[in-house]
Formats: C-alpha cells, sequence, structure tokens
C-alpha cells in the first residue's frame, strides 16, 4: 500500500553533477523511469537513485517550518 502524501523522487547524476530530478507519486513509475536511465548511462561515471518523500513534513523555511522556531536563524539561512 502506497502513502498517499509520498512521492518518489528520481535523481539523474551525469559526472559527478545532478543534472535532473523528477516526482512521481506511482513508485513503480518512478523505478521504471531509473531503470530507463540506467540504460542509457555509463555505470562508471553516472548514478541514478529513487527516494521516498512525505509531502506532509513541515518545510525547512518559512511561517510553520522547524526553523522558525528559532529566533534569526531564517535570516542566517539566506530564506
Amino acid at each position: 500500500m502506497q502513502d498517499a502524501d509520498s512521492l518518489w523522487v528520481v535523481v539523474e547524476v551525469f559526472a559527478g553533477v545532478p543534472v535532473a530530478v523528477g516526482a512521481y507519486r506511482d513508485r513503480q513509475a518512478a523505478e521504471d523511469r531509473e531503470r530507463f536511465l540506467r540504460m542509457h548511462m555509463s555505470p562508471e561515471r553516472d548514478e541514478t537513485g529513487v527516494f521516498e518523500v512525505h509531502v506532509d513534513q513541515p518545510p525547512l523555511c518559512g511561517p510553520g517550518s522547524w526553523l522558525s522556531q528559532y529566533p534569526g536563524q531564517e535570516a542566517a539561512s539566506g530564506k
């Protein structure tokens, strides 16, 4: 069963540099994309991965974020 508040993120890295990110609601679609990327990449220098992200987590900055609990931290973070 899939969590309705989850996204599956596929990250593509080319020669050590992240070059693309894709977000999918369906885990199978994300894994299919990862499989496709692996078929067309150089395993010696490139990489890809699938990561689950829970959308219901509070943001890192802004109103209601965990940083807003610590005065002055949002200014220090540059946001």
